[in-house]
């Protein structure tokens, strides 16, 4: 147990520099399969429409903090997609049936901030195309 709780408090003391996710393609039709490489941090990946990621913002000493989330987030468009495990970092997803446009997978970081919110970690824009 002791092993655990330190593993635990060093993954929550460094995810966030370390969290991140790829996706295998830049678009994608709905139905295709997608590759999503993350940390196995136990973190769930979204579908997030452009418009709706929050943006990074200034924190404490110049730095710059992420947005969080108290709880999974439940935002107007976001779509679950899957979750990193330990032993798993990589999964497969199709692209789920959405209006063709800009998204962005984002990882929602449970252990990346101290206290109850969460992370919330962009990647880079993925378009869905028309079918």
């Amino acid at each position: 147990m002791l092993a655990v709780t330190a593993a635990f408090l060093v993954v929550a003391a460094t995810a966030q520099a370390d969290v991140g996710v790829e996706l295998d393609k830049t678009r994608a039709r709905p139905g295709e399969r997608v590759r999503a490489t993350g940390d196995p941090f136990l973190l769930s990946l979204y579908l997030a429409p452009e418009s709706t990621v929050p943006p990074l913002r200034p924190c404490r000493n110049g730095a710059i903090c992420y947005p969080t989330s108290l709880g999974p987030p439940k935002h107007k468009g976001w779509i679950w997609l899957g979750r990193f495990f330990p032993t798993r970092d990589t999964f497969h997803f199709r692209v789920p049936t959405v209006r063709p446009g800009e998204y962005r997978p984002v990882v929602y970081c449970a252990p990346c901030v101290r206290g109850r919110p969460g992370s919330l970690i962009a990647g880079d824009r993925f378009y869905v195309l028309p079918r």
